[in-house]
């Protein structure tokens, strides 16, 4: 049965009714059970149904999907408390105001009129629009890295990951089992290419080898192709293996050195076969083997071929004779006691192993497991894909923690961890990497705090149920971490809804998978969860800038009025040019900051703040210090016109721009939170450049308009008023530049 969909399991599993099984066996070893929604790939059988409906494997993971509440993301996290501080403070804001107003003999209409003005500036209107274009660039972005996000919020979500549960099969692997290895007659030969892609070659001892001169090396080849019931086909510019994935692979092996197995089995017809049996582990097929259309006897001398393949606990006992390069000796009690050796050193590299014999005969009647010569051991694995071991290097240096979660088994799984560097990182902290692995057993054995500690030291799971997969997700998030989560299956489905963000497979991924899952790789790949991470990162580094300039901006405006309103001072502006001046350099700067570039090293860094730290104490105390930097140079520039002049309408109006083009400056400030935007990066954002344009022009026509000097209550400025504007609004932003450079 192929129960990859169920289990994860990236080889089809033998069943057999008569196996004794202990109480506690995973699901994926349970020999005496077939599952609704798994496959049979070869042999037939009779079944009794012992469960229906929701009583089903498939049903229990239904079960769990629906109970399963998904997690608010970080980003709504966030939201829901900013909404709340901000309320907060507008109503602080109108309280103060109107107090300290009162307590001045100001007018109540006249200072409740301000609060308002001033409690709505404090609400940064444009957020939500800037922030959903934000999320909308970086989802077109991962789409067109083939990464297909279903949630716009799990886009910034990405970019806060800490950790990423990771399935093998399909995944990390190709789900595609290839040949690594042949053993032949006392040589080890490599074999080069992943997949069932046919393409490949062969070394020993890193020279290649030569094929056609090689009867020993071309005969195993052959056997393995014609004790084999699959076919391998290309269609939609991809090969596709009909029937199990280890017989597949011995057709793609046979295929790198040229066989044909469509050619091979027209030359040499199968006119006998003992099919697979579970219990024997063991397959033998008879062919016809005088000379065929190519003039080559398949066995010399012999009418008839009797090829097996098996286990090789089950085929070695059976041969007396084995093949060593072109000719046939006798296998001696040492010659078996080496390739018991053999076999162990590559079942310890997690290869799957078969082993090949064949023997002459002259009638089909002979006893196919007797007298057998043999040829070889095949080792394979479902390798890593291609790209897989790079993509968890750059993880690992982003500070993001990737742990294997799979239905494999122990050895497998830690095999293919070990070669994409999974256990390297916590081998100092656990002694050996066998600690760092753990099946489904020893999670049962746990409960709920024992497991929350233990997920810090463990990078690979084996054998385990959807409850496990879970259970680990759960435990993460208890912690505070913000999980990923990969999958493909059925199985996959429960931990896909309850992590922070799901991530299915889109070609070889079930519906259920997609459906529970937040985005989906269109491409099945590893390498585009980083490449999405990144765009991830991006999205909240802009999300962090924009929220940066609007705070601040927003925070001058609510200091220039209280600091002026207790100093005894007139209100250096009116209420509707507040409100105009948050409506204008709120939104078009903002939502150029939306689209700013990566900065250097993005990836290199730590992941941002998880979902319950607060915001960190440098970037509220930027917020708190350049705002109040902001409404320092306009109160000096205020303060400044009414030692000139009378008018309170100019004075107001000098306050008016250069708070307006202090802050639309301060776009430079937020551009860079560590590095100075004084440089060639500069001009690297036109749509900033744009909207420092547009929005100057909408100042000026603030000021000269007669219509809009009517409603804001503004006047045209002399020269002398023009320079101290100019002055006081570049201040904060060229003071706050050096600043960087010289921290730098």
């Amino acid at each position: 049965m192929d129960e990859s969909a169920l289990t994860g399991e990236s080889v089809a599993t033998d069943k057999d009714s008569a196996a004794v099984l202990a109480a506690d066996v995973p699901l994926a070893e349970r020999q005496t059970m077939i599952y609704t929604g798994t496959a049979v790939v070869q042999g037939r059988g009779r079944a009794i149904v012992t469960a229906t409906g929701a009583a089903t494997a498939i049903g229990k993971i239904s079960t769990l999907i629906a109970e399963t509440e998904q997690e608010q993301t970080p980003l709504q996290e966030r939201l829901d408390r900013l909404g709340r501080y901000l309320a907060l403070a507008a109503l602080a804001i109108a309280a103060v105001m109107v107090g300290v107003g009162l307590w001045r003999g100001e007018e109540f209409l006249s200072m409740l009129e301000t609060s308002l003005a001033l409690a709505i500036a404090a609400v940064p209107e444009g957020l939500p629009a800037v922030l959903t274009i934000a999320l909308a660039l970086g989802m077109r972005r991962m789409a067109q890295r083939r990464a297909i996000v279903r949630r716009l919020a799990a886009v910034e979500t990405l970019g806060s990951t800490n950790v990423i549960c990771t399935d093998k099969t399909g995944t990390l692997t190709q789900n595609q089992m290839t040949i690594r290895e042949l053993h032949l007659g006392g040589r080890t030969v490599q074999v080069t290419g992943v997949g069932y892609e046919p393409t490949g070659e062969f070394y020993m001892g890193g020279q290649a080898v030569p094929l056609q001169p090689d009867s020993h090396f071309l005969l195993a080849l052959r056997a393995g192709l014609l004790c084999n019931t699959a076919s391998l086909e290309h269609t939609d510019g991809h090969w596709e293996v009909v029937g199990d994935p280890t017989e597949g692979a011995l057709l793609v092996v046979a295929a790198k050195a040229g066989l044909d197995f469509e050619a091979e089995r027209d030359t040499y017809p199968k006119v006998g076969e003992v099919p697979f049996d579970a219990r024997e582990r063991r397959m033998v097929t008879i062919h016809q083997g005088d000379k065929g259309a190519n003039g080559h006897e398949l066995i010399s001398g012999y009418p008839l071929a009797m090829i097996v393949k098996g286990a090789p606990e089950v085929v070695l006992p059976n041969c007396t004779r084995w093949q060593e390069g072109n000719t046939v000796v006798e296998l001696t009690e040492a010659d078996r006691e080496q390739l018991w050796q053999v076999n162990n050193e590559m079942a310890g590299r997690a290869l799957r192993l078969l082993a090949l014999a064949y023997k002459g005969a002259q009638t089909q009647t002979e006893d196919p497991f007797s007298g057998l010569v043999f040829l070889g051991l095949v080792g394979m694995i479902d390798p890593p894909r291609p790209g897989a071991q790079e993509a968890v290097r750059r993880c690992q240096e982003a500070g993001i923690r990737v742990v294997m979660i799979t239905g494999d088994q122990k050895a497998t799984a830690q095999a293919i961890a070990q070669e994409l560097g999974l256990l390297a990182t916590l081998e100092s902290e656990s002694g050996s990497p066998e600690a760092q692995v753990m099946d489904g057993l020893a999670l049962d054995a746990m409960d709920e705090v024992m497991l929350q500690r233990q997920v810090s030291a463990t990078a690979v799971y084996a054998r385990v149920s959807p409850e496990h997969k879970l259970r680990i997700v759960r435990a993460f998030q208890a912690q505070d971490q913000v999980v990923a989560m990969t999958g493909d299956g059925v199985n996959d489905a429960p931990a896909l809804k309850a992590a922070d963000i799901g991530v299915a497979m889109g070609r070889m991924g079930t519906d259920v998978a997609r459906e529970a899952a937040d985005m989906v790789l269109a491409d099945d790949n590893f390498a585009t969860i980083v490449d999405a991470v990144e765009q991830g990162r991006i999205v909240f580094a802009n999300v962090r800038k924009f929220v940066h300039y609007l705070f601040s901006c927003n925070l001058s405006e609510i200091l220039t009025m209280l600091v002026a309103t207790v100093a005894g001072l007139p209100l250096p502006l009116l209420p509707l040019q507040i409100l105009w001046l948050n409506l204008v350099t709120d939104v078009f700067p903002a939502l150029a900051l939306a689209g700013e570039p990566a900065e250097a090293g993005i990836m290199q860094s730590p992941p941002p703040e998880t979902r319950r730290q607060r915001p960190p104490a440098s970037f509220v105390g930027s917020i708190a210090f350049q705002g109040a930097f902001l409404a320092g140079a306009t109160l000096i520039a205020f303060a400044w016109a009414l030692g000139q002049s009378t008018d309170i309408s100019r004075a107001t109006t000098v306050a008016f721009l250069t708070l307006g083009l202090a802050q639309l400056f301060h776009v430079f400030n937020s551009r860079f939170e560590t590095g100075s935007a004084l440089g060639p990066q500069l001009f690297s954002n036109r749509a900033v450049l744009g909207a420092i344009g547009l929005t100057i022009a909408l100042q000026m026509a603030a000021v000269y308009l007669p219509i809009a000097q009517l409603v804001l209550n503004t006047v045209p400025l002399s020269l002398s008023e023009w320079g101290i504007v100019l002055v006081a609004s570049l201040a904060p932003a060229l003071t706050i530049e050096l600043y960087k450079v010289i921290r730098r």
